[in-house]
């Protein structure tokens, strides 16, 4: 088994401008590629002042057609819900999907979950907000007043906002008139909600909002309820009780993406600007492959999840066959059309940091976005460098300004020369200098406790994460590792 920090390091800048892209992340300062990166937007230069009137008029005009055409095709996807002769599932119907949703999920995560870190406040947020498991988390999307009364109304302005944001189609339109109404001049925003969205609004409120309420399954941080779509067709033919059937299990596939969602940690929204790349991208990449895992459980571990998933008990001979269905299902399983360029990002940040899947497991459930370049206030971190041949270095616990090679090797169990030659500007007798520097320290890789500015992630709980004893991660941090707990970056021996 892939041990929780196998093969994990902190970014380059490089790669962190990679990762930036791939999950739609604050722009990075030092990315020169993009022009004024660092530059606060309310310094930018507003978009309009440097455009003609028949520019801004002709970008309007392409930006609302294409718009309006993404909204033609949504709701094109759900009218038929609108039907007298729609038919829906029962809340009641859908408890069983519910339950197995949580059932695998805590099952698969069971490892990351056990050695996450929350604080008293935040594992209380998170107990509010997470399924409970007992049938009762689903609620229909088309029920208006249910949905106000959750704090999760109907919201068509959410979806023109989503619709602007999301579109592929639209961004092109954007780039090409070189107006960024997200990260430019808060001008370029302003421009975008009242020549563009609000006019669209104020004609399609009602279009948008059936889009809302007919077209999608969501959650909300400390809701504990998901608004699920009920609608089934059975214009096909089908039996009623089948069609049903069929919709349990696609309900399943969705609740297990949704309560994904109640398990990201706390820090991800600041230390992500509330990427929605970034939200989705990974919630929809761990969706497929929980779904994977699961496919490759026993016939009769299989068919026990179909009696959850339909609440009921089938026939003895009718096990195997079930357990078989439910498998050849599930590997026809893929990215939701929506999310299928976030999930591309997620695997593009895989290839870049070079560690398979953890680096995503450790940012999104255990808030270690450290191997993600990002810090908690949504900054991004230093960047490692390349040293020695190696692909990175490692960041130092706190030193102290008397701190020397000589004085920090014994507990690196390395000599002072050995470690003053890996870092051509130290020398044995040398001072390291205040703060977190980076060493190239073969064999070792850095760690941000993570912490909610009262409480902090333990020396016990790190070492479980990294697989090392937690005696042995205490002296390698010298003087720091007698403390109570890590009061900045710690030093970790890599797994033998």
């Amino acid at each position: 088994m892939v041990h929780q920090r196998t093969g994990t390091r902190l970014p380059t800048l490089t790669e962190m401008f990679s990762i930036q892209k791939a999950l739609d992340l604050p722009k990075h300062p030092e990315d020169k590629s993009v022009p004024n990166a660092g530059v606060d937007r309310s310094k930018k230069v507003p978009w309009r002042s440097v455009t003609s009137p028949e520019d801004q008029k002709k970008f309007t005009a392409e930006l609302t057609t294409r718009l309006n055409v993404v909204i033609d095709e949504k709701y094109k996807s759900v009218e038929w819900k609108l039907l007298s002769s729609a038919q829906h599932v029962t809340v009641a119907q859908l408890a069983g999907a519910e339950k197995a949703a949580v059932q695998v999920v805590d099952r698969v995560l069971a490892g990351w979950l056990a050695n996450t870190f929350l604080s008293t406040a935040q594992r209380k947020e998170q107990v509010a907000k997470k399924f409970v498991g007992d049938g009762t988390a689903v609620v229909d999307a088309s029920d208006a007043a249910l949905r106000k009364k959750l704090g999760h109304p109907v919201n068509g302005w959410d979806m023109i906002l989503y619709f602007a944001k999301n579109d592929e189609t639209a961004g092109k339109i954007m780039a090409a008139a070189k107006i960024d109404p997200y990260e430019g001049a808060f001008d370029d925003t302003d421009f975008l909600l009242d020549e563009i969205l609000k006019p669209i609004f104020k004609t399609r409120e009602k279009t948008l909002d059936d889009c809302d309420r007919l077209g999608y399954f969501s959650t909300r941080p400390r809701l504990g309820k998901v608004v699920a779509d009920l609608s089934i067709d059975t214009s096909g033919g089908q039996k009623a009780e089948v069609v049903v059937m069929e919709r349990q299990y696609e309900v399943f596939q969705k609740l297990v993406h949704e309560y994904i969602h109640t398990l990201e940690h706390p820090v991800i929204p600041g230390a992500t600007n509330e990427s929605l790349a970034f939200r989705e991208g990974i919630c929809e990449w761990m969706t497929i492959q929980i779904l994977a895992e699961i496919a490759t459980w026993t016939d009769r571990e299989l068919y026990d999840l179909t009696t959850v998933i339909e609440s009921k008990v089938l026939s003895e001979a009718k096990r195997d066959a079930r357990g078989q269905a439910l498998r050849r299902f599930l590997s026809t399983y893929q990215a939701a059309p929506d999310y299928a360029r976030y999930v591309t990002g997620a695997r593009q940040v895989i290839d870049t940091v070079g560690v398979g899947a953890n680096a995503l497991y450790a940012a999104y459930i255990q808030g270690h976005v450290e191997y993600l370049g990002l810090t908690a206030y949504g900054t991004w971190d230093f960047p490692a460098v390349e040293s020695g041949g190696a692909r990175s270095t490692c960041r130092m616990p706190p030193l102290d300004s008397g701190s020397t090679v000589a004085a920090i090797a014994p507990g690196l169990q390395i000599s002072a020369d050995e470690l003053a030659r890996l870092n051509p500007p130290l020398t044995a007798k040398g001072h390291l200098g205040d703060g977190h520097p980076h060493l190239f320290l073969p064999g070792f890789h850095g760690t941000s406790p993570v912490t909610d500015g009262s409480e902090t992630e333990s020396w016990d709980l790190i070492a479980v994460q990294n697989g090392v004893a937690v005696d042995r991660l205490r002296a390698t941090n010298g003087p720091e590792g007698l403390k109570a707990a890590p009061e900045g970056w710690v030093l970790v021996p890599d797994m033998q």
